[in-house]
């Protein structure tokens, strides 16, 4: 492996003879080690031996020597074929392997996927200077590691085989399950940032194959159902927090996860504790139950209790992953986690009635997680809701206004693909008679999300019919249950005519 490594890919460098002669070694030695590195995540950190440590460095060395490997398949291919050509003058291309060799070629394909995604997230992991790491950076290198690792796999017709599909072939080494982790995020990030709720289902489905597949091809065992436990939290995300989910599931899947976790030690098992409470409090928020909201506080209070008692420096691994497994991380997640459990509780005390207990945990989530967009927007939505209610008069007044600007600009230069900031700074400016910055605030909104309702009624408050029109057509282009404005102005464009 180290001769061949050396080379950095280049099979021209090494003597022909050595490539074809330690080929299938240094396949099956390569792809071992990929496969060794998915089976032994569960017991890595129980172990703590220094085999497991080695292998997240062996990442580089295995995916050059596969690259060698390819080039030297196709090599030989290629010679394969001009011998053929000499013996006849028809080739059918779908004949030209066999079935041992068709099964070869793809586990070859899938590993060299799956270790250019190992390597690519250890990477992002291990090279960020402490003070630079972005969990939203992070979170996109992920993405993008992974969706190649489970949809760049060659899918020619020649490599098709009876005995072995693509599939199964991906969830050999992983890659799956890696997706779903990227793709989930809940840890770190609000769950499923990138996905639809049909998009969210295929990758869990997928993600819980793999974890059949490598049980069934590599006797691989759950580390005490925690990936399971990850698995049901993650599909509780999408079915309680994407549109078209259904909530009922998402209840008992946290519920269900809860009962696991009791069984289970370790710090980071509180963290995952905390986020189901937190995700039944979200659930609770929006239902119309009698007393949901003091159900809901109940929740995110317990989850801030639990969250309160944490030692992070003690906190063990929240993902079988070894290049997530990393104390600064698990110090974001921590922080992601309080600053939602203080956003909840604010929020029934506004619904309470009891501004002044909203602001402070409000304030206080912001101070625990300064670069988080979800509570800077929160407090800015605080800020507006108590400028528009004019709950303050003179200098205090002013303040809440500037307050409500300042937390609004901030919240849209944090994440400027989400349309809340801008809708909302429409509201802002149109409260205070700029009518021009609270059009161009409304049309950016509406430009990142064309039936942002709030954006689209914002606008049709501020133009003509005939000017809304575009905005209309766009917004009823989206799926959406949110365009109704969107039907009534172009309804009433239609009456006017």
């Amino acid at each position: 492996l180290d001769k061949i490594a050396a080379r950095d890919g280049d099979a021209d460098g090494v003597g022909d003879g050595v490539i074809v002669e330690l080929r299938p070694m240094l396949e099956s030695a390569s792809e071992a080690i990929i496969t060794a590195s998915w089976m032994c995540e569960p017991i890595a950190r129980k172990v703590q031996g220094k085999e497991f440590q080695l292998i997240p460095q062996l990442l580089p060395m295995v995916h050059n020597c596969l690259t060698v490997c390819k080039k030297e398949r196709s090599r030989e291919e290629e010679q394969s074929l001009e011998q053929a050509k000499k013996k006849s003058s028809v080739l059918s291309s779908h004949h030209r392997y066999s079935e041992t060799e068709k099964k070869d070629m793809l586990l070859l394909e899938c590993a060299l996927s799956a270790s250019r995604c190992r390597m690519e997230l250890e990477s992002a992991i291990s090279n960020e200077a402490p003070t630079n790491v972005s969990v939203n950076s992070l979170a996109v290198v992920a993405r993008k590691a992974t969706i190649a690792a489970t949809s760049s796999v060659k899918t020619d017709v020649a490599l098709k085989t009876s005995s072995l599909s693509s599939s199964s072939a991906r969830a050999m080494f992983g890659s799956p399950f890696l997706q779903f982790i990227s793709s989930w995020s809940g840890m770190y990030l609000s769950p499923w940032p990138f996905c639809t709720l049909g998009q969210a289902r295929t990758i869990l489905r997928s993600a819980r194959e793999s974890l059949s597949v490598a049980n069934k091809a590599w006797g691989r065992q759950l580390m005490s159902r925690l990936e399971d436990v990850l698995l049901d939290i993650g599909e509780a995300d999408l079915e309680g927090s994407l549109a078209g989910g259904v909530t009922a599931d998402s209840r008992r899947l946290y519920k269900q996860a809860l009962d696991s976790i009791s069984l289970l030690n370790g710090e980071g098992t509180k963290l995952m504790e905390a986020h189901c409470l937190l995700g039944l409090a979200r659930l609770s928020m929006a239902s119309d139950v009698e007393d949901s909201a003091i159900a809901a506080e109940k929740y995110a209070r317990n989850a801030l209790e639990i969250l309160g008692m944490m030692d992070i420096s003690q906190t063990d691994t929240l993902i079988c992953l070894h290049a997530w497994d990393n104390p600064l991380l698990q110090s974001f997640s921590h922080a992601y986690h309080v600053c939602s459990s203080r956003q909840l509780v604010a929020e029934v005390c506004l619904r309470s009635s009891r501004p002044d207990d909203a602001y402070s945990f409000l304030q206080s989530a912001v101070n625990e997680a300064p670069g988080n967009f979800e509570a800077a927007f929160a407090l800015a939505s605080y800020y507006l809701r108590s400028m528009l209610a004019g709950c303050s008069d003179g200098e205090e007044s002013d303040g809440k206004q500037n307050e409500a600007r300042n937390q609004l600009l901030k919240a849209a230069k944090m994440n400027k693909t989400n349309a809340d900031p801008f809708a909302l700074l429409g509201v802002y400016y149109e409260a205070q008679g700029d009518d021009t910055r609270a059009k161009g605030c409304y049309q950016r909104a509406l430009v990142i999300d064309a039936s942002h309702p709030v954006a689209g009624r914002g606008l049709q408050r501020l133009l003509p019919l005939e000017e809304m029109q575009p905005f209309c057509e766009d917004a009823v282009k989206v799926n959406s249950p949110e365009i109704g404005w969107a039907w009534r102005g172009l309804g009433q464009l239609k009456s006017s005519k």
